[in-house]
């Protein structure tokens, strides 16, 4: 008698966990629904699963936060530089990166400041071609000093992460001329 009780209910979970198993795999399939809150009104959207495909807008951005988190800076420190672009770039170029900016280190010195900034960034994405062309300008005591600094990028694509979600990272950065 216990027998078939046990038997029956074995039959009964395993039904229920068959039909959750299937529901589940309904939800998981559809398309989700997005909300956001702002000011304290709910706005709904209706969102859509397809794969990110890399367009020539996310390659100049990404060039383009490059340029910004590696030339501006108020104080010379590697390591805010190299973890600001760590998200963008590939554990080989961070390291040689790190080499590179180590032997270039500004000290200040007792009463001098200096800083670097970026200004008229334009980017060239192309087939053949991933280069970007901007005025480096550094501030030493207050006077600024101008170069035109030009980058070639090598880019692959990775992983991808919450940090960079198309995956497309820095591999390899050369930089042209006088810089």
């Amino acid at each position: 008698r216990y027998y078939k009780i046990y038997k029956n209910c074995t039959y009964i979970l395993l039904g229920l966990c068959f039909f959750i198993g299937i529901a589940n795999i309904i939800l998981i399939s559809g398309n989700p629904i997005v909300v956001t809150v702002q000011n304290g009104k709910r706005t709904f959207y209706q969102a859509e699963k397809r794969p990110l495909s890399v367009e020539t807008s996310d390659l100049e951005e990404l060039i383009r936060d490059y340029v910004k988190l590696r030339y501006e800076w108020d104080v010379f420190d590697p390591n805010n530089i190299v973890q600001n672009i760590g998200p963008f770039i590939t554990e080989g170029y961070r390291q040689k990166l790190f080499q590179a900016l180590g032997k270039i280190m500004h000290k200040n010195q007792e009463g001098q400041s200096i800083s670097q900034y970026v200004a008229n960034i334009r980017t060239v994405v192309t087939d053949s071609e991933l280069s970007v062309t901007f005025y480096k300008v550094i501030v030493l005591n207050g006077q600024p000093i101008s170069t035109v600094a030009q980058l070639s990028f090598n880019i692959i694509d990775e992983s991808k992460t919450k940090a960079n979600p198309l995956g497309i990272y820095i591999n390899g950065v050369t930089e042209h001329g006088n810089n």
